[in-house]
């Protein structure tokens, strides 16, 4: 269950047998301000070396007729690394090929083009392809971003992805538990208690959080992949 930035403050001190607080980035108190600080490292330290479905996006935009599509975050915000194979021109209904190479890059613009297909990569932040696209195709990937944080602007109550904390209110996509108690060992560690063994136990419960995050596919041995072939479908009759 996601929890906001709040929420998870509140109980790590009830198990650390702190004063619970009604707020924390508004708060006057030093102490709140390194619980946040800290529990912002958490977070951060969490998407940049796991993998949650949570983490997980579909970006969607429309061509330019132009090789430069714009700057990379712009279009997939906290980008991480576009997910293999899921790059397609749906107009087209073509699978996108890439990402090229600087050395490909560089033979794909000196060569005349007789492929189908467009290429891209992403250079000084943004997307290229190449040739030059039309404008107006609807263009697909999914994507995983650093941005494990909603932020919920409590006048607007608009939800953009981030990567720090601007609102109390703002909901981190990872799970819970993970999170207090990685934040009960980062605090402890700043208090300058030996946290080897609690550490440890982090980690493991990272680790199973991620083995079990998410639906896993079926194992196969002999090199099959899943897909749909033509065939006639029979329905059982009821009995």
């Amino acid at each position: 269950m996601a929890l906001s930035l709040l929420q998870v403050v509140q109980k790590m001190c009830q198990r650390e047998g702190l004063p619970t607080p009604a707020s924390v980035l508004t708060s006057q108190d030093d102490n709140l301000m390194q619980i946040a600080g800290l529990l912002e490292q958490v977070v951060n330290e969490l998407t940049s070396k796991y993998n949650f479905t949570e983490f997980e996006y579909q970006c969607i935009f429309t061509s330019k007729a132009s090789s430069d599509q714009g700057a990379i975050q712009t279009l997939a915000p906290g980008l991480k690394f576009i997910r293999p194979n899921t790059f397609w021109d749906q107009t087209r209904r073509l699978p996108m090929q890439g990402p090229a190479t600087p050395d490909q890059w560089a033979e794909l613009q000196a060569l005349p083009n007789s492929n189908p297909f467009y290429a891209y990569r992403t250079y000084q932040g943004h997307l290229w392809t190449w040739p030059a696209m039309q404008a107006g195709h609807t263009m697909y990937f999914e994507y995983v971003s650093n941005y494990a944080i909603s932020s919920v602007n409590p006048n607007t109550q608009v939800v953009t992805p981030t990567q720090y904390f601007i609102y109390d209110a703002d909901m981190i996509n990872i799970d819970s538990e993970v999170l207090i108690e990685g934040l009960r060992v980062y605090w402890k560690q700043q208090k300058g208690f030996d946290m080897g063994t609690r550490l440890k136990d982090w980690l493991a419960l990272v680790a199973n959080a991620t083995g079990n995050n998410g639906p896993k596919p079926k194992l196969s041995m002999d090199d099959q992949e899943l897909v749909a072939t033509p065939g006639i479908f029979v329905t059982p009759m009821a009995r």
